[in-house]
């Protein structure tokens, strides 16, 4: 599973995010476009049109009842944070 962020660019010409959504395999342009359209509708005309996207793998995590007396190393930025 993968979570889309779509940003699209301001009349100041910032990126700013227009929608996200999570989908299996990677939507098709036909439901980007579906998508915003239907954002244009909820909020009027001055929703920028998304030219770009960013995706992230969402992966689930295996859950148990043990506490290991191992610390975490969680990952933020190419940094290693303990």
């Amino acid at each position: 599973m993968r979570k889309y962020f779509y940003f699209g660019k301001a009349a100041n010409g910032s990126m700013i995010p227009v929608f996200e959504c999570m989908a299996e395999v990677d939507p098709t342009p036909a439901e980007t476009n579906t998508i915003y359209q239907e954002i244009v509708r909820q909020n009027g005309l001055g929703v920028p049109r998304p030219t770009h996207f960013a995706a992230l793998e969402l992966i689930e995590i295996a859950t148990t009842d043990e506490v290991s007396a191992e610390p975490m190393i969680l990952h933020t930025n190419g940094q290693t944070v303990h």
